[in-house]
């Protein structure tokens, strides 16, 4: 009878045990296919068991995305009520897959929130025989090698227009709305003169069959041309100040030194030391009329001292 009541009293530890450690609920996550193609449909489903003898409602949240990131589909959050022990299967994505999405691998991945406890999974899968990515560059240019691109360009320049690719063969149609609105369609390469000055907006569309149709835009300016100075000053570098050939101690001072003869006079030389300051003759007449002066007035005031006498 002992013996009874002790197997007895372990299932009842036991089952207590399992009610203890066992999960609140089980989920099981899963997909259509492992591997799509465009046309295929893509859906994913999601078991959920409640594993208490109480109801309770649970969060789930979900996230399909490629390895590079280039493409996300997070679903909002979404609450679903569970009864006491209740399964309940529920459908989180179905859509079609098309020629626009890119190769790769994907993951799906799920959360579930329930009354006391946080559940994970993920199902992998893959996408093949869509188009791919058209890869082309836009080249505004000044010159038709199109060494360098560049943004702002002069009034009344020629501007270059071209694009870039590793593909060969490629349908373009290209628009060219310039400041005042006006819209021209192109063929590129091509050239245009900057007449108007303001913002034009290169627009393209790139297509090729295999790739994805790619739109592109970009932008640059044309300012009004800035004066240009034309220095007419030569310097000749060889040591010798020429001034026949327009070199003087401030156009070349390579050549000429600050009081060389080079037809212009530099007030900075003392005097005598540059030809090219005139001398000015000592003006003796004016010495003449001083002594003259001063001999009169000494006379008067001999006079003056005399008669007193």
């Amino acid at each position: 009878m002992k013996a009874r009541f002790f197997i007895f009293g372990l299932l009842i530890v036991i089952l207590s045990v399992q009610s203890v450690f066992a999960s609140e609920i089980n989920i099981s996550l899963n997909i259509n296919h492992e591997i799509f193609e465009p046309g295929d449909q893509f859906i994913a489903k999601l078991i959920l068991k409640n594993n208490l003898a109480f109801g309770y409602t649970t969060i789930i949240e979900s996230i399909i995305e490629n390895e590079d990131r280039s493409y996300v589909n997070l679903l909002p959050p979404l609450s679903i009520k569970l009864n006491p022990n209740e399964k309940k299967e529920i459908e989180l994505y179905n859509f079609s897959i098309d020629e626009t999405f890119n190769e790769g691998d994907y993951l799906l991945s799920i959360r579930v929130i329930s009354h006391n406890s946080t559940e994970e999974s993920t199902k992998k899968f893959k996408i093949i025989g869509t188009l791919k990515e058209l890869p082309i560059n836009l080249k505004i240019c000044k010159d038709l090698s199109c060494s360098e691109s560049e943004k702002i360009f002069s009034q009344n320049e020629t501007i270059y227009l071209d694009y870039s690719s590793e593909v060969k063969n490629i349908s373009i149609n290209a628009n060219l709305t310039y400041p005042d609105k006006t819209i021209k369609q192109l063929t590129l390469p091509t050239s245009i003169k900057a007449e108007q000055t303001g913002t034009y907006t290169l627009k393209v569309t790139a297509s090729k069959e295999g790739y994805k149709t790619k739109t592109l835009s970009t932008q640059f300016g044309v300012v009004e041309k800035e004066a240009e100075i034309i220095n007419t000053s030569s310097c000749f570098v060889n040591s010798i100040c020429e001034p026949d050939l327009g070199e003087n101690y401030k156009t070349c001072p390579q050549d000429c030194e600050p009081c060389a003869k080079d037809n212009i006079c530099n007030p900075d030389c003392l005097t005598g030391e540059d030809a090219d300051c005139k001398q000015t003759a000592f003006p003796y007449w004016l010495l003449i009329i001083g002594l003259v002066i001063a001999l009169f007035l000494l006379i008067i005031l001999v006079r003056h001292v005399t008669d007193r006498l």
